[in-house]
């Protein structure tokens, strides 16, 4: 269908002026418009019907017109405005959104109350109100859930600001000018730009009532005996509340290193940080696009959709998508911290792959970025447990993240690959033994795949182990079982497979 140069909509049909050679097209009416007006808005000049060879937005809709469109403009003031909001209409009435009518004002003003974006435009007003708004902004919806908030989210034209108090945007994380408008949560004092939260239709869905929310009960795993005794619903023993963290243990919810108050099993190799079993069932993150809750589940070794990591530990999974998050990556915030830098780091997502990371120097499009700094993480990097231990090391190593002084190692050699390592990234040490290491030769494939889990996919129950005595040949492809595998401990069972020859797609399932 052919486009109209001036009305930019497509001819219904009937006849239009056409230019073959050129494609250029009009419709009858728009041809006999003038060509020359005045504006109350625009006393100084005229406004010239013409081409314009620059990109700048109607002063009414908004909109930002193309190269060579055709539009009304004053090429002193960069004024433009578009043929078809010349005749914009004087009133208008959108009760969803707002329970007054809005007036056409002959008058520029530097501000939209609903969105709150500076630049001088054509609005519409409120009298009753007292609000000047963009004819877009007229409609912006007046609650919205917002993917970033596990609350629907309000529309509000200002927020009451206390002394000395500043606000920053949970997206942009620039500061919101609170005389104006913008998006907000009053339980967790959650506040949005209007066009952050509704620039992208993937990132919001307009709902009807703020009570509109999931009722669902929340859910405790935990049956509680005592003050220090539990019942787990994930583990079939009674789990002991203690703070004993002298020895190397393995929390079996999120696979770290144990380092607070956690519940131990005292019949077999379990062990939960407190935190961990007080996990809600459900839970919102704010980087999940689907807009659902994820469930908490076990039972299964699979691959974080967000770190790439295996782990044998719980997940939190999307009914929708079949998302599959980690425990570490579930505690990420837009807002994190990390004990490697003084600030605050914030979520930047770039058009290019330009963003290095402080820690290893890798360039990535999606880090997290400090505000006050050139400070650059990406996530692998800061979720990096604090302790670690290799297969081979007796004594767990500390993540370090300066090697200034050659405290550490005189050559900056990795002391498990033998390989030089660059003193300005991220690593690991071991105080005890003098050892340095490079992060990925600590952590491996496989660090946050519990050795001694059982399996259910034999005749007998399969035990993960990682370092198999006289390497053993693996029963599905023949070579040396070198790394993570499976064995049967059954007396008369000699059977045993690589992790990588027995995984499926979506993971083995656990003993539970």
């Amino acid at each position: 269908r052919l486009f109209c140069k001036i009305g930019q909509k497509p001819q219904r049909r009937g006849f239009v002026y056409c230019c073959s050679p050129c494609k250029f097209v009009l419709h009858i009416q728009c041809a006999t418009i003038p060509t020359k007006i005045n504006q109350p808005f625009h006393r100084k000049h005229p406004l010239i019907l013409q081409n314009v060879n620059e990109c700048l937005p109607c002063q009414i809709c908004q909109d930002t017109t193309k190269l060579n469109d055709i539009v009304y403009f004053c090429s002193i003031c960069k004024f433009v405005l578009h043929g078809c909001c010349v005749s914009s209409p004087h009133i208008i009435e959108e009760k969803l959104h707002h329970e007054h009518p809005f007036i056409l004002f002959q008058r520029q003003v530097s501000f939209c109350d609903a969105c709150g974006t500076i630049g001088n435009y054509v609005p519409y007003i409120c009298s009753t109100c007292n609000l000047a708004v963009h004819k877009k902004c007229i409609s912006v919806p007046r609650i919205i859930k917002f993917y970033r908030h596990q609350h629907n989210i309000s529309h509000t034209y200002f927020i009451e600001q206390r002394e000395h108090e500043t606000w920053e945007c949970r997206f942009c994380f620039e500061e919101v000018n609170t005389e104006h408008g913008s998006y907000f949560c009053s339980k967790c004092n959650f506040i949005v730009h209007v066009n952050c939260a509704t620039k992208n239709p993937l990132h919001y869905y307009e709902v009807d009532s703020i009570e509109t929310m999931d009722s669902e009960e929340p859910v405790d795993l935990r049956e509680i005996v005592t003050a220090t005794w539990i019942k787990h619903s994930w583990h079939q023993h009674i789990l002991t509340l203690s703070g004993d963290i002298q020895d190397f243990k393995q929390c079996d919810g999120c696979l770290l290193p144990i380092v607070t108050s956690y519940y131990c099993c005292s019949q077999c190799d379990f062990f939960l940080h407190k935190t961990c079993a007080e996990l809600p069932v459900k839970k919102h993150f704010w980087f999940h696009y689907c807009q659902r809750l994820l469930k908490l589940t076990s039972g299964c070794i699979f691959q974080c959709d967000i770190c790439g990591y295996l782990t044998s530990g719980f997940a939190y999974i999307c009914d929708k998508c079949e998302g599959r998050l980690c425990l570490r990556c579930s505690l990420v915030s837009d807002m994190s911290r990390s004990q490697g830098h003084e600030h605050r780091i914030y979520p930047f997502l770039s058009e290019h792959a330009d963003q290095v990371c402080s820690a290893c120097d890798k360039s990535t499009y999606f880090t997290f970025k400090c505000k006050h700094c050139s400070f650059n993480l990406h996530l692998n990097c800061l979720t990096l447990p604090l302790t670690a231990q290799h297969r081979s090391e007796v004594h767990p190593f500390t993540l370090t993240y300066h090697d200034d002084n050659d405290n550490y190692s005189e050559n900056h050699y990795c002391d498990i690959c033998e390989k030089e390592r660059n003193p300005k990234h991220w690593f690991y040490h071991c105080s005890a033994c003098n050892t340095s290491a490079h992060t990925k030769c600590v952590l491996g494939e496989y660090s946050f795949i519990k050795s001694g889990t059982i399996y259910t996919d034999h005749p007998h129950p399969l035990t993960c182990v990682k370092r198999v005595q006289y390497y053993p040949e693996c029963q599905i492809c023949g070579k040396l079982c070198l790394d993570l595998s499976l064995e049967c401990k059954t007396i008369g069972c000699s059977y045993i497979v690589h992790w990588e020859c027995k995984r499926g797609k979506r993971g083995l399932h656990i003993a539970q």
